[in-house]
């Protein structure tokens, strides 16, 4: 009877309750493209940490409201509850999971567990809208990961030139003193 009882139950609170969809977006992460013989990376944590510093910088209260209000999501819990509630609940219907696979390590040639992908996704009672919140919070990270590539280029890329016209001057040093010395 307790069985019974448990499973009628059940069946009932899953009737009672409102249909609540999740839509998924998946980036594929994909190593450097310019060999680490030539330049060392400048991203030289894992993946996974990467993926977190982009959600912190993504997830902020400003941007979360920005999308509730773009959405009109939330519309009577936003009546009662604060800004920064509604960003906590915002964030309790968004998720963020790590995708790994077997792949062969090119420096061994053993198989590893690798981060090859990761998965943001969104609830709601609405398809539409989870769909496109998942599709903006998708567009937000790449976004934010581009910004982020780039602007650790451009300081690459400000160092290395600072370094070549460091060796420019050296060299044009060492030929006025080979010049020098044939005199």
């Amino acid at each position: 009877t307790t069985f019974l009882t448990l499973s009628i139950t059940s069946i009932f609170v899953a009737f009672a309750l409102p249909p609540v969809y999740h839509s998924e977006g998946v980036v594929l992460i994909e190593q450097q493209e310019i060999p680490s013989d030539l330049i060392r990376s400048t991203v030289t944590s894992f993946a996974q940490q990467q993926v977190e510093i982009i959600r912190q910088r993504t997830m902020t209260t400003a941007k979360i409201i920005q999308i509730v209000d773009k959405y009109n999501l939330y519309p009577k819990y936003r009546k009662n509850n604060s800004v920064t509630d509604v960003a906590s609940q915002f964030k309790e219907n968004v998720f963020v999971d790590m995708v790994n696979a077997s792949v062969i390590d090119p420096a061994n040639g053993r198989a590893k567990r690798a981060t090859i992908a990761f998965k943001v996704a969104f609830m709601d009672e609405s398809p539409k809208k989870a769909q496109k919140v998942a599709s903006e919070l998708v567009t937000l990270f790449l976004d934010e990961n581009v910004r982020s590539r780039t602007n650790k280029a451009a300081e690459t890329s400000n160092f290395l030139r600072q370094e070549a016209d460091k060796l420019q001057e050296k060299v044009q040093l060492s030929e006025v003193n080979i010049s020098k010395f044939k005199a």
